[in-house]
């Protein structure tokens, strides 16, 4: 194995073990707890309700993963790719909608995708990303043609928000978004349905913006 190769696999189990053993660590501490206060009705309710909730945090986190590996390729047909963005962006809350803009006059007018499967891809990161954690933030979604035969490439570029500690080769793993995506596993799931669609997913940048960039 490369050295490449084993610098992925420690940061993937690093960042899986740090996901499952900060709820295993409230599970102990109160159990701990639990013997030294025994008959007291509201901590036993407590204590159950808060190892409920930390029980269920793992199984959704593992769900998340598991699912990844049930996607399927999507069916490529001959799109509009405009429309598409713009579908994106008006199925979109309000709210994050406001703060995105679109520029789609460089793209192909055509070209050869699922269209379920990019709107499900771009959907993951806008839905996505923790716009209430950054009140300043905004992101732009340009289509040009993609440089690389006859497809495309899409880039969501953020303004407001450092996305400088990931990096190239790694940004994908599990939970190494966590800082920027509710689940943490979202960009994990938009490599995984590039890898399935022959796509290429990768960190994108211009001028003060940083964000990602889906080659189609």
């Amino acid at each position: 194995m490369s050295d490449a190769g084993y610098d992925i696999i420690e940061r993937l189990i690093r960042n899986i073990s740090h996901e499952i053993k900060n709820p295993l660590t409230t599970i102990r501490g109160y159990a701990q707890m639990l013997g030294m206060k025994p008959g007291e009705p509201d901590f036993i309710e407590k204590t159950r309700k808060m190892v409920i909730d930390n029980v269920d945090l793992i199984d959704e986190r593992m769900n998340a993963l598991y699912d990844v590996f049930g996607l399927e390729p999507g069916n490529p047909v001959n799109t509009d790719l405009a429309s598409v963005l713009n579908a994106v962006v008006g199925q979109l809350d309000p709210a994050i909608a406001q703060r995105i803009s679109l520029d789609a006059t460089g793209a192909p007018r055509e070209v050869g995708i699922d269209p379920g499967q990019l709107t499900r891809a771009l959907g993951l990161i806008l839905n996505g990303f923790c716009w209430e954690n950054f009140p300043s933030a905004d992101a732009r979604i340009l289509a040009d043609r993609s440089g690389e035969g006859k497809g495309a490439a899409v880039s969501l570029l953020f303004g407001g928000v450092d996305f400088s500690a990931l990096e190239s080769g790694s940004f994908y793993l599990p939970f190494s978004g966590k800082k920027h995506f509710r689940r943490g596993t979202e960009l994990f799931e938009v490599f995984a349905m590039s890898n399935k669609n022959g796509w290429r997913f990768d960190l994108a940048s211009s001028e003060e913006r940083r964000g990602f960039v889906l080659v189609i």
